[in-house]
């Protein structure tokens, strides 16, 4: 890169900048922006090649005169910092740099609120090996194997309880108060009545049925039935989720995950969060689902698989399929 293009300019604005862990972000993020001005690289290529040769010549560094130009390129750098094999605890003094950098500058687009939100999103899920945006303090999803599991050994009606809470991203107790009425199968429609906040007169959200294998529960659920689709109880329910986890070694995670895993399968799926939203949970405001539904999942989920958790059978189904073809 063409270091002696770096002006003075810069050089003072930072002169007082006392902090090696600043400087240290500061030179890469001057780095960052120059890059594509200078030598016509991308920014990450130009952050390699500087870390590159500062292994090599202990040169002196001037500040270049490039200034960022969006919350985005932020973001992108942060994100650039995520894939060097850096240290945590230096990553964090990054963020608190690059956020102190913006102020100082007075740039009208920054905001330092939404920087925090996107830093606390960064830092969950600490102890983890794999650095990953939008992870949860401690694990609140079940892995895609452990979904198909529940569903295959829980007795019915628990079972179709459980697959529509997971396949609609839904409150227990809004599956609970479902009716026969609220099965639309000749519009492909689900409606939910919503418990912890009015929202329109009938303070309802609809979801859109996407796969057969649901209007196949479903239509199980509704044939021949008026009223509530289960007449079950949530201790009845948890306790019988309680004993497929304890019998089969799957985390004891709460009902409520349920909603936290498909939330977190569809994202792994490649699904955006604004799709998630309108398509599922509706939440007013896109960072409730960010910050508080999407987690990290350690696996490799394809769009195909989290509707594959349709093909379960009981236990005494598949002995019964067994039996049938020994005789």
């Amino acid at each position: 890169m063409q270091y002696e293009e770096y002006s003075e300019k810069a050089k003072q604005r930072y002169a007082e900048a006392t902090l090696k862990d600043r400087k240290s972000c500061l030179r890469l993020f001057d780095v960052y922006l120059a890059g594509s001005h200078t030598d016509g690289m991308s920014g990450k290529d130009a952050v390699q090649r500087f870390r590159d040769l500062k292994r090599t010549a202990r040169a002196s560094y001037q500040f270049s005169e490039y200034e960022p130009e969006s919350f985005e390129q932020l973001t992108e750098f942060i994100s650039l910092l995520f894939e060097l094999d850096l240290s945590r605890e230096m990553i964090r003094h990054y963020f608190d740099s690059i956020q102190s950098y913006c102020d100082e500058m007075n740039l009208e687009w920054f905001s330092e609120r939404e920087f925090r939100k996107y830093r606390e999103r960064r830092f969950k899920n600490s102890d983890s090996a794999t650095v990953y945006g939008l992870a949860a303090d401690d694990r609140n999803v079940y892995r895609l194997s452990e979904v198909e599991t529940i569903l295959e050994y829980s007795e019915s009606p628990y079972r179709e309880f459980f697959a529509i809470q997971y396949l609609h991203c839904r409150r227990p107790g809004e599956v609970l108060l479902l009716e026969s009425s609220d099965v639309r199968l000749e519009d492909g429609l689900v409606w939910y009545h919503i418990l912890k906040q009015q929202r329109g007169e009938d303070n309802r959200e609809y979801v859109q049925l996407r796969d057969d294998g649901e209007r196949d529960i479903l239509r199980g659920l509704t044939q021949n039935q008026e009223g509530k689709l289960f007449d079950l109880t949530l201790n009845e329910i948890r306790d019988e989720l309680r004993k497929i986890q304890q019998d089969h070694d799957i985390p004891q995670l709460k009902l409520k995950d349920f909603r936290h895993t498909r939330v977190s399968h569809l994202k792994a799926a490649g699904w955006s969060d604004v799709r998630i939203r309108d398509e599922y949970t509706k939440h007013k405001h896109l960072s409730t689902l960010q910050d508080k539904y999407m987690s990290y999942v350690p696996e490799e989920i394809s769009e195909q698989d989290i509707w594959n958790v349709l093909a379960w059978s009981s236990p005494r189904e598949v002995e019964r399929s067994t039996d049938t073809d020994a005789i």
